[in-house]
Order: C-alpha cells, then sequence, then structure tokens
C-alpha cells in the first residue's frame, strides 16, 4: 500500500480513463475517488504492486510496438508520446515519462 494519501491523490490527476464522462473528475467529485480508496485499503489488494506491474506491461507493450516499426516513423511516436507527456503533466497529470 502507499504510504500517504497524497499518492493516492497523485494518481487521480489525470489518466488513461480522465476522459471517461460517467465519472466525473475527482477535483469536481471526490466521493467517487474516496469510494475507491475505501475499497483497496479495506482489500488485501496491493496497489502498489499492481501500478507497478500495468507499467511494466505498458512499457513492454509501447516498446514491443514501436519495435516493429520503421526508424523515422518511431522517432515520431516517441515524439508524440514525449509531447503528450509534457502536455499532461502541465495540465496537472501523472504521466512518469510516459514510457520513453
Amino acid at each position: 500500500m502507499f504510504n500517504s494519501q497524497v499518492s493516492y491523490l497523485s494518481l487521480a490527476l489525470g489518466g488513461r480513463q480522465e476522459f471517461e464522462l460517467t465519472i466525473p473528475r475527482w477535483r469536481d467529485d471526490p466521493s467517487y475517488l474516496l469510494q475507491v480508496m475505501k475499497t483497496y485499503l479495506e482489500s488485501d489488494f496491493d496497489l502498489e504492486d499492481k501500478l507497478r506491474h500495468t507499467e511494466d506491461c505498458r512499457f513492454s507493450d509501447t516498446e514491443s510496438l514501436l519495435n516493429d516499426l520503421p526508424f523515422l516513423v518511431k522517432l515520431k511516436m516517441r515524439t508524440l508520446i514525449k509531447l503528450y507527456s509534457i502536455t499532461a503533466e502541465s495540465r496537472g497529470g501523472n504521466t512518469s515519462d510516459l514510457y520513453c
């Protein structure tokens, strides 16, 4: 488990599901986020382990896909990913340098 509530909140700043219209942003309505946090805290689920595993899989999948591309296309894709990462970070997202 994470050691502080700040770690949980930093996950909610932005992510792949940020545009899920059925779930309000946590800044607008924190009740959904708090309920999810409560569920994780009450279970034996190891969130840090799951997040690490998900990040490892995401990195591995991204590398696998990029490696199949021609050099210039791969370079363009890496640039786009990096620019997205910078843009998301400036919006307050948590991107962890998105796979690059």
